[in-house]
């Protein structure tokens, strides 16, 4: 119960730190707005003289692209560098003397940053989702996707997590949160659905948990047929994998940083 109240103040906190840039508010409103445009009339583009493309109608493939945007928001990209700093500034000391583990705190403040971007820049795209998906959403499909929504939430966050606790060996990991990032949007379908790549490389990707980042929560609420029941089984296989790691990784880290700073 401490935990999750503490969980819930740094979340607090993390929201409040960013929603004092109003401008920066004001300007990614505008970006959100000018990119949504750029890609509807791509699509409408593309789309021109077709009534499907790889299964996927207009409507379907623009709720696809828009929802992705949404949860591109929503998750924990950038716990890498977070991590690398507190190591570069010597912080981490001082999280490691608090009796909260830093992993919470790091948790909390990235779950207000989150809630606040997908607040300020996600509107417009969540209300022309519903406008687009509405005719396909299922009360049943809502909590599925919502349950792998938040299953890839703390995948992304352990995943990030054991990379980031490496900076304790390597000091910098400069560059490598992007690199993950863009690894990433090309295996989860965050870029294109799955469906649009090459028949081999889906087979490989159907054993990974990446698809159920984007591809799979987005079908699943679009009504389209997917083996979302595996999917589900690998990400939290993977989740409870990626937890097992990090405690036996950080805990040899942590003692060479404690020998390092005396």
């Amino acid at each position: 119960m401490q935990k999750l109240l503490y969980l819930y103040k740094s979340s607090r906190a993390g929201f409040r730190a960013n929603s004092i840039y109003s401008a920066a508010t004001v300007v990614k409103f505008i970006s959100s707005i000018i990119i949504l445009t750029v890609y509807y009339f791509l699509w409408k583009a593309i789309y021109s003289g077709a009534t499907s493309i790889q299964g996927y109608r207009f409507n379907e493939l623009m709720a696809y692209i828009l929802l992705t945007r949404i949860l591109s928001m929503l998750y924990p990209f950038g716990i890498i560098d977070t991590y690398s700093q507190l190591v570069i500034r010597g912080d981490i000391g001082l999280h490691l003397l608090k009796p909260i583990r830093m992993e919470w705190t790091m948790l909390g403040n990235f779950i207000g940053r989150n809630l606040y971007s997908c607040l300020s820049g996600g509107i417009p795209y969540i209300v022309l989702f519903f406008v687009f998906a509405s005719p396909y959403i299922s009360l049943p499909g809502i909590g599925i996707s919502i349950l792998f929504i938040l299953s890839a939430y703390f995948f992304i966050f352990l995943f990030e997590l054991n990379i980031g606790v490496l900076s304790i060996y390597f000091t910098s990991l400069w560059g490598v949160g992007t690199l993950t990032g863009a690894i990433i949007a090309l295996l989860s379908g965050e870029l294109l659905p799955i469906s649009f790549y090459p028949e081999k490389l889906i087979g490989f990707l159907d054993i990974l948990p990446f698809s159920s980042m984007y591809y799979i929560p987005v079908n699943v609420l679009l009504g389209k047929e997917c083996e979302w029941k595996q999917a589900l089984a690998i990400i939290c296989i993977v989740n409870v994998l990626l937890l097992v790691i990090y405690s036996c990784t950080s805990k040899v880290l942590l003692k060479k940083l404690s020998i390092s700073g005396g």
